[in-house]
């Protein structure tokens, strides 16, 4: 009989939804959007975070931006799908300064 209140109280906790954080050049969170731009081949992405810590311009107000000319393009846009699908988070590094945050890399976060 004890086990199921446990067993429930687990379910609950592990259904609790991770909420992001920032600092000045990263950011641990969950994808909300992705926004492949067809004019430049770049791919906005949209956090579960307040980002406004960030050091850098966010792109339109609330993307940061994996650049095609970023030399792990191919891996890090495959990570990124890869977590969306699989619900995990991500930690971002930003390049601090830059006109729209651009992705230099990400790490899986388990």
């Amino acid at each position: 009989m004890k086990k199921l209140p446990i067993f429930l109280l687990l379910f609950l906790v592990s259904n609790f939804v991770f909420a992001g954080s920032c600092g000045a050049n990263s950011c641990s969170a969950n994808i909300t959007t992705l926004y492949p731009h067809g004019g430049t081949e770049n791919i906005h992405i949209e956090l579960d975070a307040d980002m406004s810590s960030l050091n850098c311009t966010l792109n339109e107000g609330k993307f940061i931006t994996l650049t095609k000319g970023n030399g792990l393009h191919s891996e890090i846009y495959s990570m990124i799908l890869s977590a969306a699908i699989a619900q995990k988070s991500l930690k971002f590094r930003i390049e601090e300064n830059s006109s729209n945050c651009e992705v230099v890399y990400t790490q899986l976060i388990y």
